[in-house]
């Protein structure tokens, strides 16, 4: 996969997306929940980003995280656009757009249907009226879909980025001011900034800023994982509730017109949960080794 650019901010485009309604969903039987055990962690510190992910090479070091996240990537992906590849191919043909290919067409009107409304609360109110037992694993399916919520961690994303900019905004103000504190002495150069107070300078400088930017990117790390890891719990219970239930094959068919529809709604919102993170985890691993590489540099210079 090419090097990720985040050229807008993730809650900017949800919020551009309208939320759709959409045919019943396959039902995927196959284990996710081992699958989802096979998605790499995220380092929670730049020069661990780096040390994992960068090879030496005859032309130098090489950064890449393709090997490790590709695979999973492509597989969830995958998944994903044969549960709705019948309802994207509908509205293509319903609404071709000229001014962008099949492909980028395709991937908008997936990004949209990921943005549905929740299934659970209407199947609630048609399951009042069946027994209790059915009731109790529609129950249960709602309540798991409250919990697959990437937009949620989304936003914060964009909040950390917000504190991001602002925290740089206000410590390139701060070196500025103090640049231009330090005194003009006379040297064989004729009238210079005094070179040891200025490389002092840099050398504390260089210091905050890696001190802020590793802080934030470590609360980068600990949403994400947060969200990865609740994510993965609640998918080994939906597996193991799948399980139970035979995948809904046993039940009559007027169960099955209810469950069916809103056990694969679930699921697919569990693999798209996955799937979003593992993207913003690519965002994060390119951001982390920016990072080092900034903090390598400054050092450098410090040392010098």
């Amino acid at each position: 996969m090419a090097n990720i650019i985040l050229r807008y901010s993730c809650l900017a485009i949800m919020t551009l997306l309208a939320a759709v309604a959409t045919k019943a969903q396959k039902l995927i039987k196959t284990d996710i929940a081992i699958f989802v055990q096979s998605v790499p962690q995220l380092p929670c510190l730049p020069e661990e980003v780096h040390r994992r992910y960068t090879k030496t090479t005859k032309h130098g070091e090489e950064f890449s995280y393709n090997e490790a996240l590709n695979p999973p990537f492509e597989k969830v992906n995958a998944w994903i656009a044969d549960i709705h590849d019948e309802e994207i191919k509908r509205k293509i043909r319903g609404h071709p757009r000229k001014d962008m290919s099949y492909k980028v067409q395709y991937d908008d009107e997936k990004l949209k249907l990921m943005l549905r409304p929740p299934a659970g609360p209407l199947a609630l109110k048609k399951a009042a009226s069946l027994g209790p037992a059915i009731k109790n694993i529609v129950s249960r399916l709602a309540e798991l879909e409250k919990n697959f919520d990437w937009q949620s961690y989304y936003k914060q994303y964009d909040g950390f980025q917000k504190e991001l900019i602002q925290k740089t905004a206000q410590w390139e103000s701060k070196n500025q001011k103090l640049q231009d504190e330090i005194p003009v002495v006379q040297t064989e150069y004729g009238l210079q900034k005094d070179e040891k107070k200025q490389a002092a300078l840099s050398a504390q400088m260089i210091r905050e800023k890696t001190l802020f930017q590793n802080a934030l990117y470590s609360r980068h790390c600990v949403a994400w994982s947060s969200s990865f890891q609740k994510y993965s719990k609640s998918i080994a219970v939906l597996q193991q509730l799948l399980l139970q239930i035979n995948y809904g094959q046993q039940l009559s068919p007027d169960t099955q017109q209810l469950l069916l529809p809103l056990m694969a709604d679930v699921q697919a919102r569990a693999l798209e949960s996955i799937e979003r993170m593992i993207w913003m985890e690519m965002i994060l691993l390119e951001r982390g080794e920016i990072l080092f590489n900034e903090q390598r540099i400054g050092h450098f210079f410090m040392r010098k």
